[in-house]
């Protein structure tokens, strides 16, 4: 009797080793499936794609292209929720050939874009164009010789994070120009390089964003400029503006119109003015390096529409400016009686003054 049951438990032995291996590669199957699949651009490998938007149109949600190293002269448009991954952005090149399109257009949510250099396109077109979409990140690329580097409309939760702009005339912005515009919600602009450019950070259309940790050098325009509309759309509002490096500029930073801006922990250096604020609510200005610029802040306020004028005038605290103070910092601006829009802006003739009451006595550092 003891004989048969160490037969049994022999034998159930086995099958559960012949069964274990089965329900492991089940599993993995399973796990691949979630991940998606990966199609190959250029490379040498078999059945590899020639074209990148041969992959994207064969490619499902959830699927990664990957495209090896080469020039490939294309204009791509993403409709699935993909990965678009170029090996290096060194040597994994998008060439628009100057044409009068956007170089890629992404309209489908949940996409990432990362690891190419995209650049040749016309004076008025972006290099990439985030169009009617969400969820998406732009991430590890390079930009340069276009109208744009990276174009936002009508999309929201866009992740624009260590990308390099170069030789744009805007780098990023949610606008054709200033009467053509697009609502564009809960942005986040982190760690980008942008520099030789008109204007760093345009944004005219859109609310609810963050700008952080972004290098801004040599723009002939403005570094980042937050303004209203001229025509329509939201007012901008829930900015934050942190921990930028903005350099050799005309306008260092300059938010028109906005309501609840936080601009704090920037160095603003060596700009022919560095920070201009008009007509804004609930504008905060706190913990900033001021270095080196020719003039350092112009600030305008008007009585009419009719709101408590201490919400109107910006609040400075904590500031470095151009040298350490032993007493309060004054700052001077101007105000007037009426500022309905950007249409309607008339002379300020009254000036204005109000206080850093506890200028910082040394620049901050911020890592750049």
């Amino acid at each position: 009797m003891k004989r048969e049951y160490i037969v049994i438990g022999i034998i159930l032995l086995f099958l559960g080793a012949c069964l274990l291996p089965t329900a492991a590669q089940n599993i993995e199957k399973k796990k691949s499936g979630v991940r998606g699949n990966w199609l190959y651009v250029g490379g040498s490998g078999p059945g590899n794609y020639s074209k990148i938007q041969d992959a994207i149109d064969n490619a499902s949600n959830g699927d990664t292209v990957f495209v090896y190293p080469g020039t490939y002269p294309e204009h791509i448009e993403i409709q699935h929720s993909i990965t678009l991954h170029g090996s290096d952005p060194l040597t994994t090149r998008i060439d628009g050939k100057n044409t009068s399109t956007e170089i890629v257009k992404c309209t489908a949510a949940g996409s990432v874009i990362t690891g190419f250099s995209v650049f040749n396109c016309s004076l008025y077109r972006p290099c990439i164009l985030i169009n009617n979409t969400a969820n998406c990140t732009v991430t590890g690329n390079i930009f340069h010789t276009s109208g744009y580097g990276i174009r936002l409309r009508n999309s929201q939760n866009i992740s624009i994070i260590q990308n390099t702009i170069t030789n744009t005339r805007h780098g990023i912005s949610d606008s054709m120009n200033e009467l053509h515009t697009w609502t564009n919600k809960y942005l986040t602009i982190q760690d980008n390089v942008i520099k030789n450019i008109s204007q760093g950070i345009h944004l005219l259309g859109s609310t609810d964003y963050t700008l952080t940790g972004n290098t801004i050098d040599n723009a002939t325009s403005v570094g980042i400029y937050i303004a209203e509309d001229i025509m329509e759309g939201p007012t901008p509002r829930n900015i934050t503006i942190n921990e930028n490096i903005i350099t050799s500029s005309r306008y260092g930073i300059e938010v028109d119109y906005a309501i609840n801006a936080t601009i704090t922990g920037n160095k603003i250096q060596q700009n022919t003015l560095a920070l201009m604020l008009k007509f804004n609510s609930f504008t905060s200005v706190e913990n900033n390096t001021f270095e080196g610029n020719t003039d350092t802040i112009l600030y305008r306020w008007a009585l009419f529409p009719l709101s408590s004028i201490q919400t109107k005038i910006p609040h400075f605290d904590n500031n470095y400016w151009e040298k350490a103070l032993a007493a309060p910092k004054p700052i001077f601006g101007r105000w007037g009686l009426f500022c309905f829009s950007a249409f309607f802006e008339p002379i300020h003739p009254f000036p204005w003054m109000t206080f850093d009451w506890h200028p910082a006595q040394e620049p901050y550092v911020i890592a750049g």
